[in-house]
């Protein structure tokens, strides 16, 4: 069907339909087309011959002109920004594992290297995305030097404790570096109970901290034997008491370690005194804040 141009100030009526379609805006030769606005395509296929300049006819009818669509990031919704955040976290696989914070240590921590690169595309960003990220991460502390880098980190971000939402303590029963500082407080512990919003937790218990040497018998003939410590003591060493400021915590993983030597050598059962720490912990949460524990112990050697 052809089309017919009317002049504005004319009937339409007075003209009638031709029985040859008049295409005049086609142009049938091989004429340059001006130059294209807009933004080429994208389509890596079978990209626009020389973007931006002029193009044949035959070359627009086979590659066609694309429209980018654009938008002001900045003008959308919050929650709409922080969902395309982690997106693009999750694209970079920045979300796919956990992060060990000794790693990052000799960066910067106020801007640490395990941070994705959406954070720094500006300032706002910055102060959009961190809070992504931090909720969508389980951190890995394993010493006082990765437990004191990632706590200057929080600490430089406006309520970003309450973001942590995983945390893992691998090394919680020998804490490496508390004995060469004058520390006289459990910093994993003490970092646990700032997290308001921490939800899980990872605790590793080595056999080796749960047993104690005692007198066994007659000192002169049979020495010094291993023996479990006592619940007590273990509450007491590692001032166990500050886990439950951790008001949001819902689930804590026991991890032993466990030794087949040293557990033989042990009069008692090592692993008994782990599951009586998981279940102590678990029924005070509930009585003092009424607040329901998932437990879980697994062993590994």
């Amino acid at each position: 069907m052809g089309v017919i141009i009317i002049p504005h100030n004319e009937a339409p009526h007075r003209y009638h339909q031709s029985t040859q379609p008049k295409n005049n805006f086609i142009i049938d030769s091989e004429d340059d087309f001006p130059p294209l606005a807009g933004t080429p395509s994208t389509n890596t296929n079978s990209p626009i011959p020389n973007p931006g300049g002029t193009c044949k006819r035959n070359e627009v009818v086979r590659v066609g002109v694309s429209t980018v669509v654009t938008f002001d990031l900045p003008r959308l919704p919050l929650e709409l920004c922080e969902k395309i955040y982690e997106e693009v976290m999750r694209q970079d696989q920045y979300l796919d594992e956990a992060v060990w914070v000794a790693h990052h240590t000799n960066s910067n921590p106020i801007f640490p290297s395990f941070l994705p690169i959406v954070c720094f595309a500006s300032k706002r960003t910055f102060k959009e995305a961190v809070p992504v990220y931090i909720r969508n991460t389980q951190f890995v502390v394993n010493s006082v030097v990765s437990n004191k880098f990632l706590t200057t980190f929080l600490e430089s971000l406006l309520d970003s404790h309450d973001g942590v939402k995983q945390l893992s303590f691998p090394w919680f029963d020998c804490f490496p570096g508390m004995d060469k500082e004058d520390i006289d407080c459990n910093l994993d512990l003490e970092l646990m109970s700032r997290c308001g919003a921490l939800n899980s937790v990872k605790i590793t218990f080595h056999v080796k901290q749960l047993r104690e040497w005692c007198l066994y018998g007659d000192y002169d003939e049979d020495g010094l034997t291993s023996v479990p410590k006592t619940l007590s003591e273990i509450i007491k060493h590692y001032n166990f008491e500050q886990i439950f400021n951790s008001g949001n915590l819902r689930k804590i993983i026991w991890q032993g370690i466990g030794s087949y030597w040293l557990e033989d050598a042990t009069c008692g059962s090592l692993r008994n005194v782990l599951a009586e720490l998981a279940t102590w912990v678990e029924t005070e949460f509930l009585q003092r804040n009424n607040q329901k524990i998932q437990t879980e112990i697994i062993w590994r050697y």
